[in-house]
């Protein structure tokens, strides 16, 4: 078939790359600042989809399909798994709820990788139903936490397995929150699992320290450190960054969370994300699922805004269910079930999150939108 590299009687020949040439730049996802591209060597991606091929259980039965883009570095992995496996992937040109629901049912799709961002646009149509999914054995969600509302939502349409799998561009994957976590939930085991990602995943080191890299006791907030064999290279061209993410063989996160007395880990946002106001720290995961409790609400993040008096000051952006929302009722009803200082002082209402391939809320467009209405 004139396949570049064959031999004469149609043999291909074998690269002589080692495990250390790079395989793929994966630029990072931006979400606060320039995005970096994480150099991923050969070695580096078969340990990553062995990992995944591992966890997820995949067959040579196995139809898997991505609703995300495929660059994203988690489709990557997993087309590299299904490759190794034998499973068949179902690539489709863009997510359309219709055409793609229509190819999953066609194809006999039984595994779905995609995004929480995608699960509530499908969670909030009246036809997503239980017979649209009956046919997959797996829903895989990445590149966010799914708020607990929205997983309670879908695990009541959909009963077949979850796993929750999080990690970064520069390391994946970190943790792993298995179907068995979510069935005994739904059994009423342990049901505040739901919140956490999980336990570390197969091969994965992983602590919890605070600014001097000492680790934290159990319960206590510090920055989540892993170190594993599939961790990148470096960043490409930047060598100072790369410096400052890799320390004594460990890759500094930025993601801040918390160990329980099992052992599964709680996010507690990024070490970007985390507001002080008046020498107090205000963590966005703990008051943003208050915010999405609030009548009408659909989706919130809570940024810092500078502040002469505080040095920051805690606010919201909102995204309400009829573009209606009444900021005073939001934030009365934050007051009763939060301290004073974690209560947004301001609601910016609008009308969608600017969100990035992956799903993720990006956080500087966002302020810049609310400095330019101010």
């Amino acid at each position: 078939i004139g396949l570049p590299g064959a031999t004469a009687d149609g043999l291909l020949r074998l690269s002589n790359q080692d495990a250390a040439t790079p395989l793929a730049i994966c630029y990072t996802s931006g979400t606060t600042g320039r995005p970096k591209g994480a150099v991923i060597d050969q070695f580096t991606a078969s340990l990553r989809a062995f990992m995944l091929m591992y966890d997820l259980r995949l067959g040579p039965d196995d139809v898997m399909h991505m609703t995300t883009p495929m660059f994203h570095i988690s489709c990557l992995m997993l087309s590299l798994a299904a490759l190794q496996r034998g499973a068949a992937q179902l690539i489709l040109p863009q997510f359309d709820y219709e055409s793609t629901m229509a190819a999953v049912r066609q194809h006999n799709v039984t595994f779905i990788n995609t995004v929480p961002t995608i699960l509530s646009m499908a969670l909030a149509r009246d036809d997503f139903t239980p017979d649209v999914l009956a046919g997959l054995r797996l829903i895989m969600y990445t590149a966010a936490p799914m708020s607990l509302p929205l997983l309670r939502k879908l695990m009541a349409v959909y009963q077949g397995d979850l796993v929750q799998f999080l990690g970064q561009t520069e390391d994946l994957p970190q943790t792993v929150l298995t179907p068995e976590d979510h069935h005994n939930a739904l059994a009423g085991i342990a049901p505040g699992r739901l919140e956490s990602i999980g336990l570390p995943s197969a091969g994965v080191e992983l602590a919890i320290c605070d600014d001097a890299g000492d680790p934290v006791p159990r319960g206590e907030i510090g920055e989540i450190v892993t170190r594993a064999g599939a961790a990148m290279s470096g960043y490409w061209n930047l060598p100072e960054e790369t410096a400052a993410t890799f320390r004594d063989g460990w890759i500094h996160t930025g993601d801040l969370g918390y160990r329980d007395a099992d052992g599964y880990i709680y996010l507690a946002g990024r070490k970007k994300h985390m507001i002080i106001r008046g020498g107090e720290n205000v963590y966005p995961s703990e008051v943003e699922p208050v915010l999405l409790e609030a009548p009408g609400v659909r989706d919130a993040v809570i940024l810092g805004l500078p502040d002469e008096t505080w040095g920051e000051i805690v606010v919201a952006a909102v995204v309400t269910e009829n573009n209606d929302g009444d900021g005073e009722a939001i934030i009365a009803h934050c007051k009763q079930h939060l301290a004073s200082y974690r209560c947004p002082e301001r609601i910016y209402f609008v009308d969608e999150m600017p969100l990035n391939a992956a799903g993720k809320v990006l956080r500087h467009l966002l302020l810049e939108k609310i400095a330019a209405s101010t």
